[in-house]
């Protein structure tokens, strides 16, 4: 049995799930392949920690849509999505612009895919922002490493240039920089930008994964929170008009695009979806409030 098939048999089951960190995407959860008996799962997530995508370029957008319209993820406040392997697009904002209850988003290892370059967060940054209406935290959580994915220093730039144009909207940006410890005499050795998942994930387990107000020994890491500053809308002439929906055009067609390898980063290994037979009985539980899976245990 498929992991995706075993998860839907446990959440159909789990009558008051609340919080949910799993360690792929959350295609169980994804109803638009005839899936049935999770309407009431989607609807009663408070928070949801997942990987946005793990085998790099392959989106997982159209989860989210319709959320306004049929009730699914009425609910759902705190999204954290895990990279490295993602892309986030301004079809990403779009598809998150349909929660309707979200205030909190973290990006983990996050890389930006713009229009017309693949490097250009501000664009995504500038959508997220003003298209999440609901949006009170918004959170990167990127390293040190630099030209690597996730690096701080490549968007930095772009969220300080963020502004809302709403009178009386707050939205605080919070950007953690995360390195190893070091010193002097220690040899200085390069992680792989899914080792700070890894350690995201982490903190999910022991409910820090919001909270970076305490230091850590294994990990160190750099908080830099402030306000995103008001600027009066500008008047949006037709030329800009014209861009934005050349813009637009471009994002959709970039996502019918296949991956390039070249922009994959690193070498990534399919999971084994050859999982037996699955949990021989289950019984339903209204007591589950959170739960939180790996690839691993769910094989």
């Amino acid at each position: 049995m498929e992991t995706k098939e075993v998860m839907r048999m446990i959440l159909r089951r789990c009558t008051s799930l609340r919080n949910l960190y799993i360690q792929c995407e959350p295609l169980a959860l994804d109803l638009r392949d005839g899936a049935v008996g999770l309407d009431n799962t989607r609807a009663s997530l408070n928070e949801l920690v997942c990987l946005q995508s793990p085998w790099a370029g392959d989106a997982i957008d159209e989860i989210w849509s319709g959320a306004q319209k049929n009730g699914a993820w009425k609910s759902l406040s705190h999204l954290q999505l895990h990279g490295p392997r993602s892309r986030i697009s301004v079809r990403t904002a779009d598809a998150l612009a349909q929660l309707p209850s979200l205030t909190h988003l973290a990006l983990i290892m996050p890389s930006f895919m713009g229009a017309y370059d693949s490097r250009n967060s501000e664009p995504v940054l500038a959508a997220i922002v003003a298209k999440l209406h609901s949006l009170q935290s918004f959170l990167i959580v990127g390293h040190d490493e630099e030209n690597w994915v996730g690096a701080t220093r490549h968007l930095r730039p772009a969220l300080e240039r963020l502004r809302v144009t709403e009178h009386g909207r707050n939205v605080t940006i919070k950007l953690i920089t995360a390195h190893l410890p070091r010193n002097d005499s220690a040899v200085f050795q390069r992680i792989h930008p899914g080792e700070y998942s890894d350690w995201m994930l982490q903190r999910a387990m022991m409910q820090t994964h919001w909270d970076f107000h305490k230091a850590e020994d294994d990990m160190h890491f750099i908080l830099e929170e402030w306000s995103i500053p008001y600027a009066a809308p500008a008047a949006q002439t037709d030329t800009q008009h014209s861009r934005e929906t050349r813009t637009g055009a471009a994002d959709q067609l970039y996502n019918d695009l296949p991956v390039n390898d070249d922009d994959a980063w690193f070498d990534a290994q399919e999971p084994d979806t050859d999982s037996g037979d699955g949990p021989a009985s289950l019984s339903p539980s209204s007591s589950v409030s959170s739960a939180l899976w790996g690839i691993d245990n769910l094989s």
